[in-house]
């Protein structure tokens, strides 16, 4: 199937494991297995309720306070994808890697209003090989979903 800059762009913003526009489904693929080069951790930003409130009406997310989490960032190359109930090998370029910067929370992550969680709002596309493809090279895009920052969720 072919997508349109339009589509791929409402892709980004989905956080469903699959993604409607105009009645269309994409599904969304998963890292299963992947190889981390380096991890940092970055400790939770001093929030406070002000700020809190101020993040939920502007929706602001990723700049400097990840909603008072802590979050572990790490440079990701994925190894395997599972996409649409089958697992494919990532297509590794000749002498590079497809780089994915993953933010995930340490664990029992705790914040302010509740509990961290990983915010799996971010999509990508990632080049697979795929056997099943009738051309030369059998490989082609899936878009992944994958977590960029923790964020706070309200436990009560």
């Amino acid at each position: 199937m072919i997508y349109s800059e339009r589509q791929i762009m409402k892709l980004k913003y989905s956080t469903d494991e699959m993604h409607s526009y105009n009645h269309y489904y994409y599904p969304l693929g998963k890292i299963t297995k992947s190889k981390t080069f380096w991890t940092k951790l970055s400790p939770a930003p001093k929030c406070s309720v002000e700020h809190q409130r101020w993040l939920n009406i502007t929706r602001f997310k990723r700049a400097q306070c990840s909603t008072c989490c802590p979050t572990k960032f790490s440079a990701t190359a994925p190894v395997k994808i599972e996409y649409k109930g089958k697992t494919y090998n990532v297509h590794k370029p000749a002498g590079g890697w497809q780089i994915l910067f993953l933010g995930k929370c340490p664990a029992r992550a705790i914040c302010n209003f509740g509990q961290c969680q990983p915010e799996h709002d971010y999509h990508t596309w990632i080049l697979i090989k795929d056997p099943e493809i009738n051309s030369e090279p059998k490989i082609r895009f899936v878009p992944v979903s994958y977590p960029r920052f923790c964020k706070c969720v309200n436990s009560s």
